[in-house]
């Protein structure tokens, strides 16, 4: 299959592009809110979820409903109360006009002018609806009371729809940039296609996943909804989507300075590779030195041995233990100290893994020759001994 798409494919990559990139976009002036809940404001961020006109509904959060109902029970009977006394009032007075018949005439006309209490209800607008719900406008206040408030929009509801398209945005902005210029260049690979299809959702779910961090406290923002800034928050989720990676650093970072025990025992295994020893630390020209190692985790790491920037080979590993065969080659000749640097995988050099080996210096003969030690175990040993303590005693 080749790599490069044909000019049917370019066509469908365009329209999807800007499919994608317009759809976050109409989403988010979709759920856009008219205003935040301000402080000291004492209505409920909860907003009547009507299309490109999110509105806060300003509920009361000072009263139940079941009060409110209580209150305007109340305040009718006492306006019932009124009218009936105005209109028993009304009648009598014209009862006592000359003409009985014209007095009741005009009584019972007054008395189809007085309102009920149905009548005031409904004129007067105390019961109204939003969003589809009953409501309960309070006596000389402009706050209302819901019965119902499962069809309106809570604030955070509203936020993470917005971060999470803000996210999307930001990344399909990322993509439209990357895809046209490989296809422009002529260097687009097919394979990477699901990375196209499934980055924008991975930029949605890290955009929530930052927002969380900041609500959280952990980069200093309250979580009062009377005290976010909602252009802050959708700038970041952007940015969030449009720099994935660098997103994901910091939230790593994040989470080592949150989550990173302090170690407190004196020998942990943490599956890391320590050196604990490393003998002998002189060495002898002309023979083969045999260098050994003791450690923790030494088999769990490819580790390599470095002398004087020459790389050995480490022997009979285990996981406490190792050794290193060295003869000092002819490169190296004439000096007297070398580097010993033990190395894991990543070519990082481990704990302890640092050692200075020197040239054992070599033993004069009687003919003014230099010769390396010989250990006898023949029994020539005791003889020297008896010859030295008989000297001494001379």
């Amino acid at each position: 299959m080749k790599n490069e798409i044909n000019s049917k494919e370019k066509k469908l990559a365009g329209i999807l592009l800007v499919l994608f990139t317009c759809i976050p976009a109409i989403l988010i002036i979709w759920f856009w809110p008219d205003r935040l809940p301000q402080p000291k404001e004492f209505v409920k961020p909860l907003y009547c979820p009507k299309p490109f006109h999110v509105t806060l509904a300003g509920i009361s959060d000072t009263i139940s409903f079941e009060d409110a109902m209580k209150t305007d029970i109340e305040r009718k009977k006492k306006e019932d109360a009124a009218a009936e006394t105005t209109n028993n009032t009304t009648v009598a007075q014209n009862t006592a006009s000359a003409d009985v018949d014209s007095a009741n005439a005009d009584s019972s006309q007054k008395a189809d002018e007085a309102p009920s209490a149905k009548q005031f209800t409904q004129n007067n607008g105390n019961k109204d609806s939003i969003c589809g719900c009953e409501i309960i406008s309070l006596p000389n206040s402009k706050y209302i009371v819901v019965k119902d408030e499962s069809k309106f929009l809570h604030i955070n509801t509203i936020l993470l729809i917005l971060v999470a398209m803000a996210g999307f945005l930001g990344n399909m902005i990322h993509i439209a940039t990357s895809l046209t210029t490989f296809v422009g260049n002529k260097k687009f690979v097919r394979s990477w296609l699901l990375w196209y299809a499934v980055r924008p959702f991975t930029g949605a779910a890290l955009a929530i996943g930052v927002y969380f961090v900041f609500r959280g406290g952990f980069l200093n923002m309250s979580d009062d909804s009377t005290n976010i800034n909602l252009y802050g928050i959708m700038t970041v989720s952007v940015l969030t989507g449009l720099f994935t990676d660098r997103a994901t650093q910091k939230l790593k970072e994040v989470f080592e300075v949150l989550f990173k025990p302090k170690e407190e025992r004196a020998n942990p295994l943490d599956g890391k590779p320590a050196i604990t020893s490393i003998t002998p630390l002189e060495i002898i020209a002309g023979i083969e030195n045999i260098i050994t190692i003791a450690g923790e985790n030494l088999t769990g790491n490819k580790l390599a041995a470095v002398i004087n920037d020459e790389n050995i080979t480490l022997n009979d590993i285990t996981e406490k233990s190792g050794n290193i065969k060295y003869t000092i080659p002819d490169t190296q000749k004439g000096k007297t100290n070398f580097s010993l640097v033990i190395k894991d995988e990543e070519g990082k050099t481990i704990t302890g893994g640092t050692a200075t080996l020197t040239l054992k210096k070599e033993e004069e003969t009687g003919d003014g020759t230099n010769t390396p030690p010989v250990n006898d175990e023949t029994g020539d040993d005791d003889n020297d001994t008896s010859n030295n303590e008989q000297g001494a005693q001379e």
